[in-house]
């Protein structure tokens, strides 16, 4: 097995895709590939921070064959894990868990000084954290709005809205500030 580190958007896009659609995530219908829309997110983004020097993901081969994939980018000291996935038929190897290993490693070599695991609370996530950060999920995609799981949660989401939209607001008009600024 070996482990290569990929900072060139190119040279992960078909390995990363072709993993998540073997994994599990395809037949939950969250893997990248599964909706148009998040995969030219997700490659825009890869784009946007490789361009910067920023993209830092990596795959796990088997052979010549990728088996896992971690895809991440770095900010101010930190490393962002935001998507990761292996192959379901190489699952007694533990891929995940031996990329997540060597990522985390390659991280504190001096070069940045926190790992933070984006997504869900997980199990395998409590066990390799020393610590936990609240954190919000904002949906990008408004015309995905459902996966969000917003449409299911409007008597949930209706008042946090009503409470926090001023400072929803602010937030959109910086978003969109910025973007105006990188055109």
């Amino acid at each position: 097995m070996r482990v290569v580190e990929i900072t060139r958007r190119a040279a992960l896009e078909s390995h990363l895709l072709a993993i998540e659609a073997r994994s599990w995530k395809a037949a939950r219908q969250t893997s990248i590939g599964t909706e148009p829309a998040a995969e030219r997110f997700y490659r825009a983004l890869g784009r946007r921070f490789a361009e910067a020097g920023r993209l830092r993901s990596y795959l796990l081969y088997l052979g010549d064959e990728p088996v896992a994939h971690l895809f991440g980018l770095t900010h101010r000291g930190s490393y962002f894990a935001l998507k990761s996935s292996y192959d379901p038929q190489r699952e007694e190897l533990s891929p995940g868990v031996l990329l997540f290993a060597h990522a985390l490693e390659d991280c504190f070599d001096g070069r940045l000084s926190r790992f933070e695991i984006l997504g869900d609370a997980q199990q395998w996530k409590r066990q390799l954290a020393t610590h936990w950060r609240r954190s919000v999920d904002v949906c990008l995609f408004t015309h995905l709005i459902s996966r969000c799981g917003w449409i299911h949660a409007k008597d949930v989401a209706r008042p946090l809205l009503e409470r926090h939209a001023p400072r929803l607001i602010a937030l959109k008009r910086r978003v969109d500030r910025l973007r105006r600024e990188e055109e």
